[in-house]
């Protein structure tokens, strides 16, 4: 039944029940996202599953004041992107991993090809990385998350303007150091 319902319906139902199978439809609904998301800030799994994990806590403790001035989902990813922020400033050892995506063409590629393309993508992984959080925030939510820019600035608590100067700046600085002018 909380499966055929909006985000909004099944807010409104917790809030009034407070039946924990309805905000276990919510975590189902967001989780993977959330984690995507999360995992793109921090770059480590465990790290990010535990971020997650804190950020529904929170969500669960806070889901009172829940004003839907936002939608839900904007509401969370601004929370879970604050605390992998704040868990990356008060965590100076940050770990990098390299970066695999399955090759999409119909043949495999030569060993040489393939080595090739990890380190390339390994390469753009650490440009990414080495970006202040702010850009690579925006950069993130634009280009993975596809938010629009309303939703970003929502999300960052800043101006549009800010929004499209800060992806502006990403994409600058990710074309001067991999070199695509």
């Amino acid at each position: 039944m909380v499966q055929k319902l909006s985000e909004e319906q099944l807010i409104q139902l917790y809030l009034e029940k407070k039946d924990p199978a309805i905000f276990e439809e919510l975590v189902r609904r967001h989780i993977s996202k959330l984690r995507n998301l999360i995992y793109r800030i921090v770059y480590d799994v465990e790290t990010a599953d535990d971020i997650v994990q804190d950020t529904f806590l929170k969500v669960y403790e806070k889901i009172d004041s829940f004003k839907g001035r936002s939608t839900f989902s904007t509401w969370l990813c601004q929370i879970g992107i604050n605390m992998a922020l704040n868990y990356k400033k008060k965590n100076t050892r940050y770990q990098m991993i390299d970066i695999a995506i399955l090759d999409e063409q119909s043949t495999a590629p030569s060993p040489e090809e393939f080595h090739l393309e990890q380190e390339e993508l390994k390469e753009i992984n650490q440009h990414i990385q080495a970006l202040p959080d702010k850009l690579r925030v925006a950069l993130l939510l634009s280009t993975i998350e596809n938010k629009d820019i309303n939703e970003i600035a929502r999300i960052l608590g800043c101006q549009k303007a800010t929004v499209y100067w800060r992806i502006h700046q990403a994409r600058k600085i990710l074309n001067e150091k991999i070199g695509n002018n």
